[in-house]
């Protein structure tokens, strides 16, 4: 089905070389012959022609098209270039009305006008690691009570709250500590995950494991 494109009917090269090939099928020796004209680092110039069954050119077209310049020419552009070459020698042989530019290339051009397609740099190795040791946000007071009071158990902050600790050392045990595999301690694990709640994220309810009572053994 034509295309309206500002107001104008534009016939997809899709549609003309079906209807080309309805009335002048092949085997009767009619032909779209294409060829690059030029090439170079940055665009590509394609010529299309029809050809009777003579040998002659009875319509010719011609397509530039740049490359990356559209989303389609980042991946594309020769087969792009060779449609718009094809519908411009199409619409020069009476398919697809008087317009001579085809559907595609109107559409591109349109496209180059509204939108750009920048490519996107990817992220390097020291991007990311800059992102994961970026100071973690402090969640809110009433979010962070139960860590808040969570102790350390071991170091030279033993007996500290992880709330009373200041944020750089906090800091440090949220991306450092980890339970130790050899003992299975359940307060070792409790700190893993208090720490992990400090750091915003959502972890398993965790019994609160005190300190065994020693009784007063007389001797």
């Amino acid at each position: 089905m034509p295309i309206e494109i500002h107001g104008k009917q534009y016939v997809t090269v899709a549609e003309r070389v079906g209807k080309f090939r309805d009335d002048l099928p092949i085997a009767t020796g009619w032909g779209i012959v294409t060829e690059i004209i030029s090439q170079g680092s940055d665009a590509i110039v394609m010529r299309a022609q029809i050809h009777d069954p003579e040998g002659h050119v009875v319509a010719c077209g011609h397509a530039e098209e740049k490359f990356g310049a559209t989303q389609i020419n980042q991946t594309s552009a020769v087969e792009n270039c060779e449609t718009s070459a094809i519908g411009r020698a199409l619409a020069a042989c009476g398919y697809g009305g008087t317009e001579y530019a085809s559907a595609n290339e109107v559409q591109n051009a349109i496209g180059q006008q509204v939108r750009q397609f920048p490519k996107v740099p990817s992220e390097s190795a020291k991007q990311r690691e800059r992102v994961s040791n970026a100071p973690k946000q402090m969640p809110h007071a009433e979010e962070r009570e139960e860590w808040h009071e969570c102790e350390l158990h071991f170091g030279k902050n033993k007996g500290k709250k992880l709330g009373e600790l200041s944020e750089l050392s906090l800091q440090w045990y949220q991306n450092n500590y980890e339970p130790s595999a050899e003992y299975d301690n359940p307060r070792d694990k409790q700190l893993r995950a208090m720490l992990d709640a400090s750091m915003g994220k959502e972890v398993e309810k965790i019994e609160t494991v005190e300190e065994p009572e020693t009784e007063d053994i007389p001797f």
